[in-house]
């Protein structure tokens, strides 16, 4: 926003939103058509499970780049440390389904789209 780009968000608008962002309002997992129209640069997803990415990618059609946001729960909790990225993801006895979930979601999004960026940020317990 600070730079003049166009910002928005997609959400049910059941809280305040940001000032100068554009709202599209909507529900993940009822999205119809309230995406069509649009074209984004860059698509910044948190999404939890497969279905969750797919049905996104399904209703945002053409866009520039997607970077996913899921988690180092994905990883096995034995996974040495530091964590990386080439590490083998797998369950993980901590987060269990949290974790399966967002590596299917990940699946899922590289099936579709392999120039995706996944980023696997640490939790804390």
């Amino acid at each position: 926003l600070a730079q003049g780009q166009e910002v928005y968000v997609l959400n049910r608008n059941t809280r305040p939103q940001v000032p100068g962002v554009r709202l599209i309002q909507g529900d993940r997992h009822d999205l119809k058509d309230c995406l069509k129209g649009y074209r984004f640069d860059a698509v910044v997803d948190t999404g939890y499970t497969r279905r969750d990415v797919t049905e996104l990618l399904e209703a945002l059609g053409d866009y520039g780049t997607f970077l996913f946001i899921s988690s180092s729960a994905v990883y096995p909790e034995t996974t040495p440390q530091p964590l990386r990225e080439r590490a083998a993801a797998g369950y993980n006895a901590i987060w269990k389904q949290y974790g399966m979930d967002k590596a299917e979601a990940e699946q899922a999004l590289q099936q579709r789209d392999p120039q995706a960026y996944i980023l696997r940020p640490p939790l804390s317990l």
